[in-house]
């Protein structure tokens, strides 16, 4: 699959250069929970920046999945690893690095 050229209306705020500075590290960080606060959230209230902090439920600094029987807990566990796969999609349209930013090969390597 082709990589998204239009990643760049996407971001919320400038992307993170990966450049070693602590202004800029300090920044990216306060600009990813910040802004990512606000979004949407799941049905039991967690969001991207619960998930980037790990407070959401079934995260490493939050409470257990949420659920009484095994339906719930596996229901809940499928929303986590949603809202993950949202945070980790959220954070990489954020890094502009050459690793994330090289057009990639279309063809076979000899």
């Amino acid at each position: 699959m082709a990589p998204n050229e239009s990643s760049e209306a996407k971001t919320k705020f400038t992307p993170y250069d990966c450049m070693p500075g602590h202004k800029d590290w300090t920044g990216f960080k306060l600009n990813l929970c910040s802004v990512s606060h606000g979004g949407k959230a799941n049905e039991y209230g967690d969001s991207i920046a619960m998930c980037l902090l790990g407070t959401n439920y079934g995260g490493i600094r939050g409470p257990g999945h949420f659920g009484n029987n095994a339906s719930q807990i596996q229901k809940s566990k499928f929303l986590a690893r949603k809202l993950h796969s949202e945070a980790l999609e959220y954070l990489y349209i954020h890094v502009a690095d050459e690793h994330t930013t090289r057009p990639r090969s279309s063809g076979a390597s000899a």
